[in-house]
Parts: C-alpha cells; sequence; structure tokens
C-alpha cells in the first residue's frame, strides 16, 4: 500500500502542521499568491511583578535592531549557517547595548 503525498508528510511533521501546510498552500493559490498563512511559536519568559533591580539600574541599556553584518560578527552558540539562513529568511535580532557600544 502507498501513501500518498499528505500521508507523507503528516508522519514526517505531525497531522497539525500537516494540515496548516496544505491550508496555506490552498490559501496561496486561492488568493493568486496575496493570502498567506504564518504558524508563530510564541515563547514567553515570566517577568516579575515588583522591581528587582535598583531604579537607576539599566537606563544606559539601550535596544535596536543590529543591521546583518553585526549579527554575524555576534559571539554565539548558532552556526554561521543558521545564522545566513534566518538573515535571508528575513528574520530580525535585537541587540541590547550598554553606553552605545
Amino acid at each position: 500500500m502507498t501513501s500518498g503525498p499528505f500521508s507523507r508528510l503528516a508522519r514526517d511533521v505531525g497531522t497539525l502542521n500537516a494540515a496548516l501546510y496544505a491550508a496555506a498552500r490552498l490559501l496561496g493559490i486561492v488568493t493568486f499568491g496575496r493570502g498567506r498563512l504564518y504558524k508563530y511559536y510564541i515563547t514567553a519568559q515570566p517577568v516579575p511583578t515588583a522591581d528587582i533591580t535598583p531604579p537607576r539600574r539599566g537606563r544606559q541599556i539601550t535596544v535596536a535592531e543590529a543591521h546583518p553584518a553585526e549579527i554575524m560578527a555576534m559571539p554565539t552558540d548558532r552556526p554561521p549557517a543558521v545564522l545566513r539562513a534566518r538573515i535571508a529568511n528575513g528574520c530580525r535580532c535585537l541587540a541590547a547595548r550598554k553606553d552605545g557600544a
């Protein structure tokens, strides 16, 4: 017995992900490429209700989007190929800098 493309995909990535993929492809076809379906993974970390640092702490820290060249130069545990792929896919990186460094 042979399995169809959807069955193989469902086996590889799971039924829900395969259904989302199929829905995204169908939406793209029906809307002539103008409609898209994205699946986001939202990750959050707990934030304490009370301040845990003195009020002045962190005033010299700025957070801004890092440019691709900066991202490649940053020390990270991600392989350079992964970073290049993420940049090519339009992912953005935020960098926290102290005293404008």
